[in-house]
């Protein structure tokens, strides 16, 4: 898998393929066969009703959003959304045993089965706490990045906060109809920018803000790019960014304005 997604240029960090090639993505979905665990798709594991409530998401776009990260050994990392645990693993993998990953999960079932799967390969000491990840985890801040693997309506402030100055935020953020996986780079307090833009369409958050509609100024830029989404999504988007600035109305959950400028 991981010469498949280097080959195709879906990652191209040696250290990205070498966490690739080391963590067991089978050991994170112990309901699917071997050949399936491979396969570039995302695999269910959670379920009710019929509704998906967790998965493990396809392999080429966790590689695409840890490329987005641009993390390295020693780095200090916080996950929203745990999942099964892979990415964390990944992610662990990639900082090393000088750097630390800490990784929150709303759903207390999922969080104990990703912390088996953790510590059956190995990777005990990802910490994974259980709640929602609005607050982000002070104790444990602060952080070089962060990383959000469900789609986000807004940035959560303590998330910001939380993050060091010139770190990175990678986060899908839904603005209006389409949602864009956003490398943002934290220039201070009130204002990030992206530094690189996917198309994507991941699962809503749940929690807190799981019916908020994020606050965004309209431009011809963004009904571009949307046009752009409509036709593919997990297409990058080179010649625009998304700006983030704290919003002047600000409210208990609504935190920032969102904008998509040429670059």
């Amino acid at each position: 898998m991981a010469d498949r997604l280097a080959q195709d240029r879906t990652i191209r960090s040696e250290a990205i393929k070498r966490a690739f090639g080391r963590v067991p993505r089978h050991a994170f979905v112990p309901g699917a066969s071997i050949e399936a665990a491979y396969e570039d798709r995302a695999i269910v594991i959670k379920a009710e009703g019929g509704v998906t409530l967790s998965s493990a998401s396809q392999p080429a776009i966790v590689g695409t959003m840890l490329e987005q990260l641009d993390v390295s050994e020693g780095m200090a990392v916080l996950e929203v959304g745990t999942g099964s645990g892979y990415n964390a693993a990944l992610v662990a993998e990639i900082v090393g045993s000088s750097g630390r990953v800490v990784t929150i999960e709303i759903d207390p079932d999922v969080a104990e089965q990703a912390r088996r799967n953790l510590r059956a390969i190995g990777y005990e000491q990802v910490h994974v706490l259980v709640g929602d990840a609005f607050a982000g985890c002070a104790e444990e801040a602060p952080y070089d990045r962060v990383i959000v693997t469900t789609g986000v309506p807004d940035l959560s402030l303590a998330w910001i906060e939380q993050l060091s100055e010139g770190g990175i935020i990678v986060a899908p953020i839904r603005l209006n109809s389409l949602q864009l996986s956003a490398a943002l780079v934290k220039l201070d307090a009130h204002r990030l920018v992206s530094k690189s833009l996917y198309g994507c369409g991941f699962s809503p958050i749940r929690g807190e803000w799981a019916k908020a509609e994020p606050p965004v100024v309209l431009s011809p830029e963004i009904e571009k790019v949307q046009r752009i989404w409509q036709a593919q999504r997990w297409n990058e988007f080179d010649d625009f960014s998304v700006v983030a600035e704290r919003s002047p109305n600000e409210t208990a959950s609504r935190h920032f304005t969102f904008s998509v400028e040429p670059r």
